[in-house]
């Protein structure tokens, strides 16, 4: 397991240096800021000539190929692992990824659908604000919407990862199981949003320890990583999915 995301990790830190070498120097200094993009000022888009066309370029190449890439090795592997297949080899990632790929590009489809919804959502809660009763009703509504799309995200992730069935059947089996099940559904995006805030915020105060600081984050985001990995294949598992064997 362990394994996996090493290489995950470690595709994810090359992503960062290629986007912070080639790509960040090209990029106006506010969008690059983290406390301007959180100021709520003004975001100027003046690129660089050809600054764009490479921006774009990185980002299918990250969304099209690396990303369904780690998903389908990280997520596919963890799943295969629980269940007991595969050979466990040092490369196991990269076999499961280039098997799986499909499989993992179906996933990162499905999630930037599951994400645009949410923001969409958002959004028209946010034109809302300002009606009595309706605004917060519709706030209410859409942080419910936000729990339940973290359990679907994780059961249909868990699905989708075991492969035993087809990926539509799959995106069917855990929005239908979420539809019927709301208590758990909201409960378990409660708890899965709380330890996943909880989680980087230790992280994120761990690299702020003298001397072995960064160490101790990177060793931290790796359990964290390995965890992650493992909750959808279990979630799906315990859920009434396909149990793996062993």
């Amino acid at each position: 397991m362990f394994n996996l995301v090493f290489w995950d990790l470690l595709i994810s830190l090359v992503v960062v240096s290629v986007y912070t070498a080639r790509l960040a120097r090209d990029l106006p200094k506010s969008l690059t800021n983290p406390a301007h993009l959180l100021s709520g000022q003004a975001v100027p888009l003046t690129l660089a000539p050809g600054a764009l066309w490479r921006l774009g370029l990185f980002l299918a190449t990250v969304l099209l190929i690396v990303t369904p890439f780690r998903v389908a090795g990280l997520y596919g592997g963890a799943a295969e692992s629980l269940a007991g297949h595969g050979r466990r080899s040092f490369i196991y990632f990269f076999s499961v990824g280039r098997r799986l790929f499909w499989r993992g590009l179906t996933i990162t489809g499905a999630g930037v659908a599951l994400l645009l919804v949410v923001i969409l959502l958002g959004m028209g809660a946010s034109l809302l604000g300002g009606v009595p009763v309706l605004g917060p009703l519709a706030l209410a509504v859409w942080v419910l919407v936000i729990l339940a799309a973290v359990t679907v995200a994780f059961r249909g992730l868990g699905a989708l990862a075991s492969a035993h069935t087809g990926a539509w059947a799959a995106i069917q089996d855990a929005l239908g199981w979420c539809r019927h099940h709301v208590g758990p559904t909201l409960g378990f995006g409660l708890s899965a949003g709380f330890f996943l805030l909880a989680a980087f915020w230790v992280v994120a105060q761990l690299v702020f320890v003298p001397v072995l600081g960064p160490i101790l984050a990177f060793a931290g985001l790796w359990v964290m990583t390995g965890m992650l990995a493992v909750v959808p294949t279990v979630l799906y598992g315990v859920t009434g999915g396909q149990e793996p064997q062993a």
